[in-house]
Order: structure tokens, then C-alpha cells, then sequence
């Protein structure tokens, strides 16, 4: 059975929010290592405060590569987890739905 979740990406002064889903293995076991990968570089290839959430849309097209841009966390109703990443670096909520 497939564990569903999204992440969201927050919205800043500069740039709006984004929102991944991701149909299968969705669970924190799975996600919350490749989420911290991310984040982690992420900040190493952000040379401004500013481009944080571009490099973070980046590094997750490119870690879950089944993964596809949706409109929200509330769009689909079969998600078991949602993940937030809260705009500062290093800020990263998991919430079982």
C-alpha cells in the first residue's frame, strides 16, 4: 500500500508557496532523511537568503523525481503526511493527517 504525502514549501516576500505530492513512500522513515539532504544542500547552493526556497524546489524536483507540483496540502485527500518547510532555513514541520 502506497503512503502518500506533500510538501509544501512557504512562501516568503519574494517568492510564493509550492506544493509537491508524492504518491508512494511518503512515510518519515523515508522522507525526513531525504528532506534533511535537501534542506542541507539547499543552503549550500543558495548564495542569498532569497533564493533559499528556489534551491529547496530544486534539490526536491531532483530528490523525488515522481513527485509533482499541486495546488496544496488539502488537495488530496489521501495524504498521510504533510511536510512544511517554514521559509528559514532549517525549518521543516511533519504533520500526520
Amino acid at each position: 500500500m502506497s503512503t502518500r504525502c506533500t510538501i509544501k514549501i512557504g512562501s516568503t516576500a519574494h517568492t510564493p508557496s509550492v506544493t509537491l505530492y508524492q504518491h508512494h513512500d511518503g512515510y518519515p522513515s523515508n522522507m525526513e532523511p531525504i528532506l534533511n539532504t535537501v534542506m542541507e544542500r539547499a543552503q549550500d547552493i543558495s548564495v542569498m537568503p532569497s533564493l533559499y526556497q528556489t534551491a529547496l524546489l530544486k534539490e526536491l524536483l531532483v530528490a523525488l523525481p515522481k513527485a509533482y507540483v499541486t495546488e496544496g496540502h488539502s488537495t488530496h485527500g489521501d495524504t498521510e503526511y504533510q511536510y512544511t518547510f517554514n521559509g528559514a532555513p532549517g525549518s521543516l514541520t511533519t504533520e500526520k493527517v
